[in-house]
């Protein structure tokens, strides 16, 4: 579920979201999650990688989900919509996923 956290969070920031802050702190976030897991489809179940990845940019695709590998910026796992302006920077790091902030 981290990955699906992480998407909430990423977006919250890029539009300058009130709940942002307080997303970031796992306040009241555990609602917004499931509402964006069932309207996405996606089922971390098993975890999320490749194929979640892929659906999660499919439904969120006005953004660019972009997950670097561990702390070496050269490792890119996936750059989704290359038009978007509004991009999700993410840190997957031993399958665990977070938020970049300072791009």
């Amino acid at each position: 579920m981290c990955l699906a956290h992480a998407l909430i969070i990423a977006m919250s920031r890029v539009n300058r979201d009130p709940m942002y802050k307080s997303y970031r702190n796992c306040c009241i976030i555990q609602l917004p999650v499931q509402d964006f897991l069932s309207a996405s489809g996606v089922n971390l179940s098993n975890g999320g990688w490749f194929e979640e990845l892929e659906q999660f940019q499919n439904y969120v695709s006005e953004y660019k989900i972009v997950v670097y590998n561990r702390l070496s910026s050269d490792r890119v796992l996936i750059g989704g919509n290359s038009l978007s302006n509004k991009k999700l920077y993410l840190l997957c790091d031993s399958e665990h996923y977070n938020v970049i902030t300072n791009f």
